[in-house]
């Protein structure tokens, strides 16, 4: 018994000067995949339909609640700048994405979203404890989103 814990104190200054050589300076590069699901409503404004004997004046006919499904892939690129136990940074990533879904909304048309590409832009601030790295990240996202209907077609990239 004596003979494992004079083993472990000896390796223990060991371990903790493996921890302080670790630096997390430098750039970064990285991959990603995955499936998105959720669910999406469509609603367009009042559209007069007087044309039709069954609605009476106004009326919002282009209404839909729908699924989105879908695959992304992608990729991801960094930089971070360690000093002391500070570490600032910056990082991008794109991802392609097949991610849509639509429905029959109001006179038999079909409405729907389809998000082709989205992305990030951020900036990070940490704090290093030992070999981990705790972080606070933020910055701009944007995507490729087309929403279409019988009354009211958009298509745009939005940055939010």
């Amino acid at each position: 018994m004596r003979f494992v814990m004079a083993v472990l104190v000896a390796l223990l200054p060991f371990g903790s000067a493996i921890a302080q050589t670790v630096s997390w300076t430098g750039p970064y590069v990285g991959i990603n995949a995955g499936y998105s699901w959720g669910n999406s409503s469509q609603r367009s404004l009042p559209t007069c339909v007087d044309f039709v004997p069954s609605l009476p004046g106004c009326q919002t006919v282009a209404d839909g609640d729908y699924k989105v499904v879908g695959g992304v892939i992608g990729g991801t690129l960094g930089y971070n700048w360690q000093r002391q136990g500070i570490v600032v940074g910056v990082e991008s990533d794109f991802a392609w994405a097949g991610v849509s879904g639509s429905t029959t909304c109001g006179l038999g048309t079909k409405c729907g979203t389809d998000m082709e590409s989205f992305g990030t832009v951020r900036g990070r601030l940490g704090l290093v404890s030992g070999d981990s790295l705790f972080y606070l990240t933020g910055g701009w996202a944007f995507a490729h989103v087309s929403a279409f209907d019988l009354f009211d077609p958009q298509e745009g990239s939005k940055l939010r």
